[in-house]
């Protein structure tokens, strides 16, 4: 028997923090260390995804969003398990993935 993936918006984004335009790319990173341009932080941002949700997915949208707030640069900070829902018999899993949003100083 297969499991069908559920037809919803799999991420929910949340997003503290200063604007500025849009930008078209951002640079990805795992660590602050990597980061070797004077920057600043624009805020924080986290993803909440659904069990059926892969990383990639989640960076994809975080990264978006990114763009869309006018950030240089994403950096990820970590990410943990969360329940996403319930229902009597049983309870979903995701995860929460928590990110820095970066302005490099020109």
């Amino acid at each position: 028997m297969q499991c069908a993936r559920r037809d919803v918006d799999p991420i929910e984004r949340l997003f503290i923090g200063k604007s500025y335009p849009a930008t078209t790319h951002v640079d990805f990173f795992l660590k602050r260390s990597d980061i070797k341009v004077e920057h600043e932080v624009m805020g924080r941002i986290s993803g909440i995804a659904d069990e059926y949700d892969s990383f990639e997915d989640v960076k994809g949208e975080m990264e978006s969003q990114a763009m869309d707030k006018g950030a240089d640069a994403l950096l990820i900070e970590g990410m943990e398990p969360t329940d996403t829902g319930s229902t009597e018999t049983s309870t979903e899993r995701g995860r929460i993935v928590a990110g820095v949003l970066i302005k490099y100083r020109k």
